[in-house]
């Protein structure tokens, strides 16, 4: 007789073949969206579909063993979603939109409220405007989470249908709750179209205000794509919407472009996004330029200096000339544009002429280190060498003076910030706190660098030191053993190590250390010196026997160096008068052979 299964028993049995199930359930929703990465659109709808078949085997299966409470709601859901992403994904619109209202409609799925933005989304690709307007408004009551993301798109419908009052409404209360730059340019053209001036300096303003990624754009990310050139791209965008805005802005504002264009240069000087203020005015000189408009390029000097430093690092000398020559003609004392004069007549071999535009760069601007040491340079190309000379001092006295201590913190105060795991940038700032007085800070980034990189000699010397000096000679022993470590055969961590002991008052100890390294080092002088030392102030009889080694290995040390002092003269001897010389190699004498070289009386 078989034993009898009991229904606990069935179900767990059903249960274990239903999990297989899902699990493949879930394979096949992995490869459709790896699919999708790979650019597959077909592969992955496939393997979507076949998810959702499978699928719902499970579910007819369950039902049919009466297993339905049991059923995987949110494999359920995921399996769906995926479909209608993919007929999105293919431009199946029309299957796409029935899935998400099949999706929307089943009260299981609470979080399905969400998916009214997918709806609205499709609405606008089908341009379908109007429809779009409406399940955006719906999810704004239902997913008041995505708020920004809903207004935003409100707008961009409104915007094509050339509401241009209500699409500026949408983008300004977006704005209000997390600015960005796509965001506050769409809000800068809807002023620009309703003709709104004033409205237009302000959205300007605001846009300068933004935050320069995306809100989650991390999300974004391709796989094949590292984060510095996602990044990279992502800057050159936001330089670009800047660019584009100051174009829109600026003949809008004021009746003379120039004018305007400046405006726009000034605010953004004064915005955090300070650093694209030269591309403003490269942007505006070239505009003048193209246009003819020479008297307004007066204003941009600078400009026109960048210009021309970009046609001498091209090689085009010519255009570089023609350039630096209109700023002249602009501003005949700027010294920018002198020096970027005596760059083209350098390069060109006219070093007489390129050092009196240097020199008059320097006479006009005292601080620009650009003339000083180019003039340096073509000095020595023209034999004077004692005026290159004084060139170089005086560069060297103008960056004594100049501290630009409290600046370089300040830049890479910033640089931690975006890197706060760097111990490069650790340590940079701990030696300029060091520079500048302040002890105490520079051990905190020193401490701070030495737990992110505890391998790195310099720092690790350092904390040993600052520990020294400040008679905690404990916790620098720690510091010089990791040295040691580091470096096993510098004798000088052994010795610090020693020296330590022997300060802290551990003689014994002390002396041991100084043994284990004159075992390691048996010629070292400074190892027998600590020796000698140690072994005196404890009275032990060993000393005599250390200061006799003493003395052998300083008579070698000198015997060696008076023989390399020897040998050096010899040679020198040897090759002034053309003697053979034989050395001893591998037991066997060798002929060098120097040649004869004529001394000039002359």
């Amino acid at each position: 007789m078989l034993p009898s299964v009991s229904k606990n028993e069935r179900n767990f049995s059903a249960e274990a073949k239903f999990q297989k199930m899902e699990t493949k359930v879930s394979s096949f929703l992995e490869a459709s969206v790896f699919a999708w990465e790979r650019n597959d659109g077909k592969q992955a709808l496939e393997y979507a579909k076949e998810a959702v078949r499978r699928e719902r085997a499970v579910v007819k299966l369950r039902e049919q063993q009466n297993l339905v409470e049991d059923t995987n709601t949110d494999l359920t859901f995921s399996v769906l979603f995926n479909l209608a992403q993919q007929y999105t994904n293919n431009g199946l619109f029309s299957e796409a939109l029935k899935m998400y209202e099949t999706l929307t409609k089943n009260k299981m799925f609470t979080t399905a409220g969400d998916l009214l933005i997918n709806i609205g989304n499709i609405y606008m690709h089908k341009q379908q405007y109007i429809s779009a307007i409406r399940q955006y408004q719906l999810a704004l009551e239902r997913v008041p989470s995505a708020q920004k993301i809903i207004l935003a798109n409100m707008g961009i419908a409104y915007f094509k249908l050339k509401k241009y009052k209500d699409s500026m409404n949408c983008f300004e209360e977006a704005m209000q709750i997390k600015s960005n730059f796509p965001i506050g340019f769409n809000l800068l053209l809807c002023a620009v179209l309703l003709e709104d001036w004033q409205q237009l300096k302000i959205c300007f303003v605001n846009l300068l205000d933004s935050s320069f990624f995306y809100e989650l754009e991390f999300r974004k990310i391709p796989l094949r794509q590292c984060l510095s050139q996602w990044e990279n791209s992502k800057r050159q965008q936001k330089d670009q919407i800047i660019l584009n805005a100051a174009s829109l802005v600026a003949p809008k504002i004021s009746s003379n472009y120039d004018e305007g264009y400046s405006w726009c240069v000034e605010m953004t000087k004064k915005s955090k996004y300070a650093d694209i203020a030269d591309d403003l005015e490269l942007n505006k000189a070239v505009r003048c330029l193209h246009a003819g408009q020479v008297e307004e390029v007066r204003s941009s000097v600078s400009a026109l200096n960048n210009i021309a430093m970009l046609y001498f690092l091209q090689g085009d000398l010519k255009e570089a000339e023609d350039i630096a020559e209109k700023a002249l003609a602009s501003d005949r004392y700027n010294a920018c544009a002198l020096v970027n004069r005596g760059n083209v007549c350098f390069r060109r071999g006219e070093y007489e002429l390129a050092r009196e535009y240097y020199r008059d760069a320097w006479s006009n601007e005292a601080n620009c280190i650009e003339a000083l040491y180019n003039l340096s340079l073509s000095c020595r190309q023209l034999g004077l060498f004692d005026e290159a000379l004084e060139c170089l001092q005086k560069i060297r006295a103008v960056v004594v003076a100049y501290n630009g201590n409290s600046q370089a913190i300040e830049w890479y105060t910033q640089a931690h910030v975006v890197a706060p795991n760097d111990p490069s940038i650790l340590s940079k700032l701990g030696e300029l706190h060091e520079k500048i007085g302040d002890k105490q800070q520079a051990f905190h980034f020193f401490l701070d660098s030495y737990r992110l990189y505890p391998s790195c000699l310099e720092t690790t010397e350092w904390l040993a030191t600052y520990y020294v000096e400040k008679e905690l000679t404990e916790k620098a022993i720690a510091y010089f053993e990791r040295a040691a470590m580091i470096q096993p055969n510098e004798v000088k961590w052994h010795l610090m190590v020693a020296n330590c002991l022997r300060r802290s008052g551990n003689y014994t100890k002390a002396l041991q250390r100084y043994r284990e390294t004159h075992s390691r080092f048996p010629d070292d002088i400074n190892c027998l010196e600590q020796l000698v030392r140690a072994a005196t102030d404890l009275g032990l009889a060993e000393a005599a026997e250390y200061a006799e080694a003493l003395k052998r290995a300083e008579k070698l040390k000198l015997q060696k160096v008076t023989n390399d002092c020897l040998n050096i003269e010899f040679l020198q001897f040897a090759v002034c008068y053309g003697i053979d010389v034989l050395f001893k190699v591998g037991g066997r004498e060798q002929k060098i052979e120097l040649p004869w070289t004529s001394l000039s009386t002359n």
